[in-house]
């Protein structure tokens, strides 16, 4: 993962996921209306051919997976190569793994509401800890990869702006910020 493709390609794996899950949360929003609507961690594919209908927290799953290993196996020696850059990404993939397992757990064996609203707050501990080690790791990042790790904290910035604007709209300084 320290290579350009080996950032890019992650990142477009889950930016795919991102939208898959995006549009479905979009349309059940939509079919359902707003009184009805329950947001969902994964959505069941529905194809005649695929008979896989956890396909996303399964695609998730086994990236996760697939990427700890490259991150803790040397490709060229087949050996283990364990370094402080390997362990902080793997460790982001290995709380996505635990939220993965635990949400797939809960949603084939369609257990109680209360479950999934554990499942939201594993969500919520995979994103506080991937902005935490993105903040923290990407300090020795030169060129095109520490201008993706900037734009990243940049990103963060505002959707916290955005959370608090929409969170708590008495906030008269927020629209002083945004002109109103």
């Amino acid at each position: 993962m320290g290579t350009f493709m080996g950032h890019l390609l992650p990142g477009l794996a889950l930016t795919f996921l991102g939208l898959w899950h995006t549009i479905n949360t979009t349309k059940a929003f939509f079919l359902n209306g707003p009184h009805k609507f329950t947001i969902r961690f994964s959505y069941k594919l529905k194809s005649p051919l695929l008979k896989l209908h956890h396909l996303e927290p399964i695609l998730i799953l086994s990236f996760s997976v697939f990427a700890i290993l490259a991150q803790i196996i040397d490709s060229k020696s087949l050996r283990f190569a364990v370094e402080l850059d390997s362990i902080e990404h793997a460790t982001i993939f290995l709380q996505l793994i635990v939220f993965t397992i635990f949400t797939l757990f809960t949603e084939s064996t369609q257990l109680s509401e209360s479950m999934l609203e554990v499942s939201g707050l594993l969500v919520a501990s995979v994103f506080g800890q991937e902005l935490f080690l993105l903040h923290y790791h990407s300090t020795d990042h030169i060129g095109l990869e520490g201008h993706y790790h900037w734009l990243m904290q940049i990103i963060d910035a505002g959707l916290r702006t955005w959370v608090l604007f929409f969170g708590f709209p008495a906030l008269s300084h927020m629209d002083a910020l945004i002109g109103r």
